[in-house]
């Protein structure tokens, strides 16, 4: 959320200065009116494997060129690689994210068509342009969709913990002494920064913490919100899914940096998510499975379909780096 916020301000000048262009040239009774064309223009196309900024910025570029020819309507061809995730066939991940950023930038979604274009070998999307007129653009070259796998274990979905994302979330489930190494780093460059005004003849002044007044909340305005509701819950495609195989079970791994977050509190949290789904759905709830990982650099969720005689999926850790002794010491 962070990264994508970053990402947008970069752009949002060069796209609101197109809009008001767009809207002085289009507003001027001298203009011509904008002639007709038989064909739609391929924009942009690009395949999945692409950064966040790079992607919005794209994007960005295309909803310019539109508001710059305001009768001209916009086409997203979406095609999803063959080897994708199941959760997905339907609702691609890069139709999500462009319908939230539509949302983000309060672009017309009128003026926009997404089309599911299908599948192809490798994952790309088509940033079309339609004239008034002119033959929108339909999907080509495309390939069967895949099937699920009925008698295997298979991975269903990927998603991620966003735990550092909400600071309040982040002080309960980071390690206390990743907490106290980090207040002691604090406390070291407040001393060296005090040094360093000492040093250039400044007054020593002790700078008093900042403290937040909180408002007075009435009893009848605090909404009753169960912990970590905002963080995480059970895919519901997931869920979907084990109710229609009533034979198999579910198995979702969680991973994140043990040195780092503490991974009985993810697993309470992850826990009573499953518990809120099973109260809700206790026939597909009671058949899923909860399962720590191991070490990965981001707190990452798999979901797995496993039928009756499927075997347990294993999982995939990251390697932490082989530590070197320091020079001089020797090893037992």
């Amino acid at each position: 959320m962070k990264h994508f916020k970053l990402c947008s301000l970069v752009l949002v000048t060069l796209v609101l200065s197109s809009v008001c262009v767009a809207q002085h040239h289009h507003s001027s009774d001298n203009d011509p009116e904008e002639t007709p064309s038989e064909n739609s223009k391929l924009i942009d196309e690009f395949g999945d494997k692409m950064g966040h900024c790079d992607l919005t910025g794209r994007f960005d570029l295309f909803l310019s060129e539109l508001s710059q020819n305001p009768s001209s309507q916009g086409y997203i061809l979406i095609y999803q690689a063959t080897d994708g995730l199941p959760a997905n066939y339907d609702d691609p991940p890069m139709q999500r994210m462009f319908r939230n950023h539509l949302a983000f930038r309060r672009f017309d979604p009128s003026r926009i068509t997404l089309v599911n274009g299908g599948f192809q070998e490798q994952g790309r999307t088509q940033l079309w342009m339609v004239p008034q007129g002119a033959i929108p653009p339909s999907p080509e070259s495309t390939l069967p969709k895949p099937e699920i796998p009925q008698n295997k274990t298979f991975l269903f979905d990927r998603d991620y913990l966003a735990l550092e994302e909400y600071d309040a979330e982040e002080s309960e489930f980071v390690l206390p002494s990743v907490k106290a190494e980090r207040e002691a780093e604090r406390k070291k460059w407040e001393e060296e920064a005090r040094l360093e005004r000492l040093a250039a003849g400044e007054e020593d002044v002790e700078i008093e913490p900042v403290t937040e007044v909180a408002e007075e909340v009435q009893p009848d305005e605090i909404a009753e919100e169960e912990p970590g509701e905002e963080i995480f819950s059970v895919s519901e495609s997931f869920g979907t899914l084990l109710g229609k195989r009533e034979e198999s079970r579910g198995v979702i791994i969680f991973y994140a940096d043990d040195q780092h977050f503490d991974i009985g509190k993810i697993r309470a949290l992850m826990e009573e998510g499953i518990e809120r789904f099973s109260t809700s759905s206790p026939k597909e709830g009671g058949r899923i499975e909860l399962v720590f990982g191991g070490y990965r650099s981001s707190t990452d969720i798999e979901y797995w379909i496993v039928p009756q005689k499927g075997e347990q999926p294993v999982p995939t850790p990251q390697e932490r780096p082989v530590e070197e002794p320091d020079e001089g010491e020797v090893e037992n």
